[in-house]
């Protein structure tokens, strides 16, 4: 498993006190079925499967059989 640059979605404002993180996974075939609504966590911190995960492993130039990206969100509240 590795990880894609988490994205957040904190807005500058006075008083915010929520911040949405968006997230991605690549993950190898043999990582297991994934759907929407499933839970990951990932060093403590709970994160919601957004979708279904992104299939490439029929593509052809890829050697090793490919991978999956999951696609994970989490908000925060201070």
């Amino acid at each position: 498993m590795t990880f894609i640059d988490p994205q957040s979605d904190e807005l500058d404002l006075p008083g915010h006190i929520r911040d949405s993180v968006d997230v991605g996974i690549i993950v190898l075939p043999d990582f297991g079925p994934v759907s929407p609504r499933d839970r990951e966590v990932i060093d403590g911190t709970v994160y919601d499967v957004v979708g279904q995960p992104k299939d490439y492993t029929r593509i052809p130039s890829l050697t090793g059989g490919g991978c999956y990206v999951v696609t994970l969100k989490v908000v925060k509240s201070s």
